[in-house]
């Protein structure tokens, strides 16, 4: 496994969670 692409898709999908919640996309 690469532990390092698993880190980086965490903190991806962390920023997207963030930004979603900072300014919800509209629908």
């Amino acid at each position: 496994g690469h532990p390092s692409l698993g880190k980086q898709v965490r903190q991806t999908w962390s920023d997207s969670i963030h930004r979603i919640n900072v300014q919800p996309l509209p629908l």
